[in-house]
């Protein structure tokens, strides 16, 4: 079930949106519905301008740079340092949406993406009431897989991340990002990925308050026999 949330946001999330603000790179205008969130990956140091101090907001994002950006995310969250935006419900069209076939294999554009990210955060931020740091619930999910095995290279600019990622169990052994490269990454993986991840940190920093499953009210579930 959160799963198939987290990628129903996503997919809403890949819907344009109109918007404004400030203190943009000179190709992006203020009045481009992706300025916004634009702005707040920047200014979170999420994603970063090129080394021509442009966006460049057409342009496909990699799998590596997609991976990077993630794990740049996923601190921010982890640490609570996240401004969150006002969320919004999930439109009765939603279901309908993610399962239509057209937007799984749209590469993703740097617009796109920023906006991705952006909603995501929010909808975590807004909808996770995190536990006290002492709780013995927290990252217990038997649901979740085992820390996936890393064969990526340690010179690999993603290195870092996936690394970071795989070790809190963010990442899967069938996640699209594992083994990044500079092939454009499709909205269906970049949801998929971002999904995976959401649920990593839902999992360590929320009370499960439920049995192992998740299913039925059972406290002591982690306590030893």
């Amino acid at each position: 079930m959160r799963l198939r949330t987290l990628l129903i946001t996503g997919s809403i999330a890949l819907c344009a949106c109109r918007g404004s603000t400030q203190g943009l790179p000179s190709d992006v205008r203020p009045s481009h519905w992706a300025a916004e969130y634009v702005r707040a990956t920047l200014q979170t140091k999420v994603l970063a301008v090129s080394s021509d101090k442009a966006f460049h907001g057409e342009a496909k994002v990699t799998k590596t740079e997609a991976i990077i950006a993630i794990a740049n995310l996923a601190h921010l969250l982890e640490a609570n340092q996240w401004k969150a935006r006002k969320s919004v419900a999930l439109p009765p069209q939603a279901d309908k949406l993610v399962e239509g076939a057209e937007w799984r294999t749209q590469p993703l554009t740097r617009y796109a993406f920023a906006r991705l990210l952006v909603k995501s955060a929010d909808f975590f931020t807004n909808g996770v009431q995190r536990a006290n740091p002492a709780s013995k619930d927290r990252g217990k999910s038997i649901k979740i897989p085992a820390k996936p095995t890393i064969k990526l290279a340690q010179k690999h600019p993603a290195y870092p991340s996936v690394a970071y990622l795989a070790s809190r169990r963010m990442l899967y052994n069938d996640s699209p990002f594992l083994n990044p490269d500079d092939k454009p990454v499709q909205a269906s993986e970049a949801a998929t990925g971002l999904a995976q991840v959401l649920i990593g940190l839902i999992d360590s920093n929320t009370d499960m308050g439920k049995d192992a499953n998740g299913d039925t009210i059972d406290r002591s579930f982690h306590k030893k026999p």
